[in-house]
């Protein structure tokens, strides 16, 4: 899946981080912080750091050289969105994709299960059908 992919209908401010140190980073980051708006960045940050924890040392230099001094807002809702978009498309078992993602295997069901288009729906968008030709 190519970047732009993984980044469809994330925020601007997402995509300018993710242009930095890349999309992956981007997620890591987003779930160190999650339950807060805001990711403080500082002027210079050790190995210990939770930023450097999070996305790596290399990521962490590029970030701070970018925002040093500044608030990052991070916003959750997107990323659980993607993630859940992700989750929908993955090939595999239930329980490998859960493993992959880090969540369990009850979620990956219940994300598959409601991304599946219900038969019981009509599509009324869809030009060819209609409805009333059934009766």
């Amino acid at each position: 899946m190519s970047e732009l992919a993984i980044m469809r209908d994330w925020p601007s401010s997402l995509i300018e981080i993710a242009e930095v140190i890349g999309p992956g980073a981007t997620l890591n980051l987003v779930d160190a912080f999650r339950g807060t708006d805001y990711c403080y960045i500082p002027h210079q940050a050790g190995p210990e750091h939770k930023i450097v924890q999070a996305i790596g040392p290399t990521a962490a230099a590029k970030l701070i050289e970018r925002y040093r001094g500044e608030k990052l807002y991070l916003p959750v809702l997107a990323v659980t969105r993607h993630r859940k978009r992700l989750i929908a498309t993955a090939e595999g078992k239930t329980s490998e994709v859960a493993v992959m993602f880090g969540v369990s295997a009850r979620w990956v069901r219940e994300v598959r299960q409601a991304s599946r288009p219900d038969d019981r729906q009509i599509d009324m968008f869809h030009p060819d059908e209609d409805p009333a030709a059934d009766q």
